[in-house]
């Protein structure tokens, strides 16, 4: 049966309102005081929670979770960015004692994002059917306890977190497409969470399930642990490794460091060659198109809306909190991008390959999946068991939402997922 939240969507415009009611307490300043996790722990004791308690409780654990993963890699000192994996790619400050580096630790912290997630859409499903919502937080106020000493420290906002990932992507002037400079992120941002902004999270919840389980698809400790103690065994012989030059400032001889992001990519590949576990891809499909329905779901909210109060992401008609200037139809636009990507997810669209005369069939390799070894795959016959003839996706929808963008469709997908 589907979640109440999603009960809730289809069911709008034939259930009156339930008015918002005001959270129990002011969930931000709680945030900015004790941090999600205390935050979760604070609303999870309340007998009769407000629908506001609820989005505040899912959004306490979803930070929650994304805090875990944090400390996690700088528990160990992995500090360096590994752009392809969900929470890894977020810069953190050295820690200066780290802790031994354990190759389980990769699948240890997608396994416990993964069940945070679920734990922030349990509490979304929760929230009464027809429930109007406004739960007020100020950006400002959230932070993440990623050195683990319990009180707040440089870099630890989601502020700046979410400075850097602005900085991360490109920008183009619309008329001459000549770079811009990263967005400014204000010093105060009050935003007022509703009942649209509630599949939005949802919606995102679902992204990270997806990317986790599709890596935890391929069992990657054994991989890792390969590599790591190769290298390790290489630097206690005082042999550096072939591409020293590219380890970003560490010593390939120094057998304490974490594996760099040569090491990475070897594990990588490694870990690609081993046979998937079905049960896993099938489940990062699952997620993946749950996320679809529910960011479906969420622009058809905003675009019933008539207020405009501190908006997360706004309709034509709105304001966003945050500053930024969303195009008119830019939520079409992306919806269009999220349609192909739910065709290909259920076989009614081929990914491209090098001739015209097939297509990948990713739904038949996410339902009965095999290796994904990068030799056999780039020569062709790795992936002749799941190419068919048949209509295939093209870039025409990425390339309206680019063009409406002024080139800058990366950065929109950051927020609109």
């Amino acid at each position: 049966m589907r979640p109440a939240l999603r009960a809730a969507a289809l069911a709008a415009p034939f259930l009156p309102a339930i008015a918002a009611a005001a959270p129990s307490e002011d969930w931000s300043a709680r945030l900015a005081a004790d941090g999600p996790g205390a935050t979760a722990a604070a609303i999870e004791a309340i007998a009769a929670p407000t629908p506001e308690d609820l989005l505040a409780l899912a959004a306490a654990r979803f930070l929650g979770g994304v805090e875990r993963a944090l400390h996690a890699r700088w528990a160990v000192g992995q500090s360096e960015e590994i752009g392809f994996l969900p929470v890894f790619r977020l810069p953190l400050a050295p820690n200066p004692a780290p802790a031994p580096f354990d190759p389980a630790m990769l699948e240890t912290i997608l396994a416990g994002l993964s069940a945070d997630m679920d734990a922030a859409r349990a509490a979304l499903g929760a929230i009464p059917e027809g429930s109007a919502i406004a739960l007020d937080l100020r950006l400002e106020d959230l932070w993440l306890d990623i050195d683990g000493s319990g009180d707040r420290g440089t870099g630890e906002g989601v502020l700046d977190l979410a400075g850097f990932m602005l900085a991360a992507q490109p920008r183009f002037d619309p008329v001459t497409f000549e770079p811009l400079p990263p967005p400014e992120v204000p010093a105060s941002i009050p935003v007022s969470f509703d009942t649209a902004d509630a599949a939005w999270l949802s919606a995102y919840s679902h992204l990270l399930s997806a990317t986790s389980d599709l890596v935890r698809a391929f069992d990657p400790t054994a991989p890792v642990r390969r590599v790591h103690e190769g290298r390790m065994a290489m630097a206690k012989a005082g042999i550096p490794g072939p591409f020293e030059t590219l380890a970003l400032g560490q010593s390939s001889t120094d057998p304490s460091r974490y594996p760099d992001s040569i090491d990475a990519i070897a594990m990588a590949i490694l870990a690609l060659r081993q046979q998937p576990i079905a049960e896993r891809t099938r489940a990062a499909r699952d997620h993946f198109l749950a996320m679809i329905a529910d960011n479906r779901r969420f622009w058809t909210l905003v675009a019933a809306e008539t207020d405009d109060r501190q908006e997360w992401i706004p309709n034509g008609k709105q304001h966003a909190a945050l500053g930024l200037a969303f195009p008119e139809g830019v939520g079409v636009a992306w919806q269009d991008v999220l349609a192909d990507g739910e065709k290909l997810l259920k076989g009614e669209l081929l990914a491209p390959v090098w001739t015209p005369a097939a297509g990948f069939d990713l739904a038949a390799w996410l339902e009965n999946p095999g290796p994904v070894d990068l030799v056999e795959w780039l020569h062709g016959f790795g992936m002749q068991p799941w190419l068919r003839a048949g209509p295939t996706v093209t870039a025409e929808s990425w390339a309206v939402l680019q063009q409406m963008t002024a080139g800058n469709a990366l950065l929109f997908a950051v927020f609109l997922n």
